[in-house]
């Protein structure tokens, strides 16, 4: 059904259509009434409506720029056994990409205001591709290594705040939850293709200690399929609806009556005031902001660091080959693909039936409190089927979220989410930075000891790795820590989002 909707198949039920008539909060049944009662011109554009191709362009560019970045986490094992590195160089060589990443999010959204979301967005997947394709070249010293892939997060650092401006643009806000639960989604995706495809290239030749010798083959593919989506973007995406070629005019029409709107109070032209500015003031200050960057910050953590060590903690902890856990890892973020997508048409069918706010609490609430249980049992689990069913359901619950705080930066800030996200994703990708370096020192390494520093490592690039099995107690202090930090989000949460816009982020 999610698939079909995306494409314009199938009428979306929580889809508001274009009707002269303003809905009080609170007055549900009428809004209900109105929704399912009146056809209007949400569904023109034909079978693939121009706001549904942006969708599919940003969700399948998001795929790219991941799966970019995630082949790392497979590949950095036969690396780390070719370079020598200890586990704690390998955290770093992990979070590096979130140097870069966290740098430039502010000046992304001003990129993308100044020249257009599509140039911008564009421009942030093919460097970001460029270099993937140059990375094996230069793995063997470590100090490039670490600077080619701080330059890859500079380069993808502008990817989400441009995306958020083309929300801006060209998501109706009764559509709102569908159309960046379904953008979002690319993100699992390209997860979920990266590890079996990684898996595949890494084992194709090993040298005679078994060390794969194809592992460079995983940043020539994933890079050149990048190069090839951007040709796509250039042609198919616009900037802006005016700008799109082949849109009908009665789909103009309704993506411009409706953006920039609060979806709770108004079907067709409830305006929300707008600076000529960003407020950056607001940004920093507001309860409600920072209610979202605080679940941004938590749900990225515990994200990074699963998708950064899952493959070793079923290599060492389950048993399984590489091989095996690029074909297993998929599975979870398959299913937090489908989560993500399916998010936003259960959120915008919550939000016909109760206000936005109630919307959010239902989704965000659901999402981390079943993914911070599974965690904390995940880690008791001595059955590898037991514990792989602990860790899908965890992640894939995790991907609810699209219909969460990532709806709700469109929310409170119609007009700026654009600028208002690229804050929240400083804050929120800082987890990137010290996610995969925390697991590195809590799962412990017997080459270097814990006060071992990045220096350390840099003056010891050919010592050999920590040999033996991590023991499974701190395997469970890593999920523990995630677990935590999806319930102090989810109180923050309760306490001081807001589900309308406000005036201070506008």
């Amino acid at each position: 059904y999610s698939f079909c909707t995306l494409l314009g198949v199938a009428e979306r039920g929580a889809s508001m259509p274009y009707v002269d008539l303003t809905v009080q909060e609170g007055d549900h049944g009428e809004k209900e009434a109105l929704v399912d009662g009146v056809s209007g011109l949400q569904s023109a554009g034909g079978w693939l409506r121009k706001r549904n191709l942006m969708t599919i362009l940003l969700s399948t560019g998001l795929a790219n720029v991941y799966a970019m970045r995630v082949n790392l986490s497979s590949a950095v094992e036969p690396m780390q056994k070719h370079y020598g590195w200890s586990n704690i160089t390998q955290g770093y060589v992990l979070s590096a990409f979130f140097w870069g990443y966290v740098l430039f999010q502010v000046p992304g959204a001003m990129l993308a205001h100044r020249y257009g979301g599509k140039i911008v967005f564009g421009v942030g997947v093919l460097g970001t591709a460029v270099l993937t394709v140059i990375l094996p070249f230069v793995s063997s010293r470590l100090w490039l290594l670490l600077t080619i892939r701080a330059l890859m997060g500079l380069f993808e650092s502008v990817t989400y705040p441009a995306m958020n401006v083309l929300f801006t643009k060209w998501v109706p806000c009764t559509e709102r939850a569908f159309h960046v639960s379904g953008s979002n989604a690319g993100a699992y995706l390209g997860t979920a293709i990266a590890f079996p495809i990684s898996g595949v290239l890494i084992d194709i030749h090993k040298d005679s200690d078994n060390v794969s010798t194809t592992w460079p083959w995983v940043f020539y593919v994933f890079g050149a399929v990048g190069m090839v989506w951007f040709v796509l973007w250039m042609c198919l995406a616009a900037s802006d609806p005016e700008s799109m070629s082949g849109i009908t005019a009665d789909e103009l029409r309704y993506i411009k009556s409706t953006t920039g709107k609060d979806a709770d109070v108004t079907v067709e032209t409830e305006n929300v005031a707008k600076s000529a500015t960003p407020p950056w003031r607001g940004f920093l200050t507001s309860p409600a902001a920072w209610a979202i960057y605080i679940n941004h910050f938590s749900s990225n953590y515990c994200v990074y660091t699963l998708m950064t060590y899952l493959p070793k903690w079923m290599d060492e902890d389950l048993g399984f080959s590489l091989k095996d856990a690029g074909g297993i890892a998929v599975i979870p973020y398959v299913c937090q693909f489908l989560a993500s997508v399916s998010s936003g048409v259960v959120a915008d069918k919550l939000v016909k039936m109760m206000t936005v706010r109630k919307a959010r609490l239902v989704v965000e609430l659901s999402a981390f409190t079943v993914a911070a249980v599974m965690l904390v049992v995940t880690g008791w689990m001595t059955n590898t089927a037991a514990a792989m069913t602990c860790v899908t359901i965890a992640i894939a619950s995790s991907g609810f979220v699209g219909g969460g705080f990532i709806s709700n930066y469109v929310d409170v800030s119609p007009h700026h989410a654009g600028s208002l996200f690229s804050v929240g994703n400083v804050i929120a990708n800082i987890s990137g930075i010290i996610a995969p370096i925390i697991a590195g020192y809590i799962l412990g390494d017997e080459t270097y000891p814990p006060t071992a520093t990045l220096t350390s490592s840099l003056e010891h690039p050919d010592s050999s790795s920590a040999s033996g099995t991590i023991p499974a107690s701190n395997w469970r202090n890593v999920f523990y820590l995630s677990a935590a930090i999806y319930t102090l989000a989810g109180i923050v949460w309760i306490l001081f989002m807001k589900g309308k816009p406000v005036p201070e982020l506008n």
